[in-house]
């Protein structure tokens, strides 16, 4: 009996020291995983509506010379046609809201909007020109050359930040 008494108090005194060693270690691989998985997330927002963008069919929105597009009128709005005819529709809902979604619809196939990015709180969309150093805003949509998207997702309290940028194809 005096052994087990041994045996308990000798694993009361290693419990005490290691056991807050261990809850410290299980909630640093917690939040290291959650911030792997939003910074993910964001990767795959940003370069899903990159490689969308690099599909758009440049001759429609030359044709539309009077910039009734969506591609040029709205910040957290951007609509374009791709190659294949199917109209593209990124949006950002209810940003700056602590969980806003950012969404992509096509007009054919898939039907209504699909989640690319949710927990979002700052999304923007840049049109640029092409300038030399390429901050140059674009005025109309004929002068469009580059887009870029900017996007910001919070999880646990903390902010990751992403941009993307697509330069478009040749306007020829």
């Amino acid at each position: 009996m005096m052994e087990l008494a041994i045996v308990l108090a000798v694993s009361a005194v290693v419990a005490t020291f290691v056991g807050p060693q261990l809850i410290e270690a299980v909630s640093a691989y917690d939040k290291i995983n959650r911030g792997l998985n939003a910074e993910a997330r964001l990767r795959y927002a940003l370069e899903r509506m990159v490689s969308e963008i690099r599909q758009m069919d440049m001759q429609t929105v030359l044709l539309d010379r009077h910039n009734t597009s969506p591609l040029f009128a709205l910040t957290q709005v951007i609509s374009f046609t791709r190659h294949d005819g199917v109209l593209v529709t990124i949006s950002g809902s209810n940003i700056p809201a602590s969980n806003s979604t950012i969404t992509i619809s096509y007009s054919s196939g898939i039907t209504g909007a699909q989640a690319l990015a949710e927990g979002v709180t700052a999304f923007s969309i840049g049109r640029f020109t092409n300038s030399i150093l390429g901050t140059t805003a674009a005025t109309t949509q004929a002068n469009i050359a580059a887009v870029t998207f900017t996007m910001t997702i919070t999880d646990g309290g903390i902010a990751y930040q992403g941009s993307a940028r697509a330069d478009l194809r040749s306007r020829w």
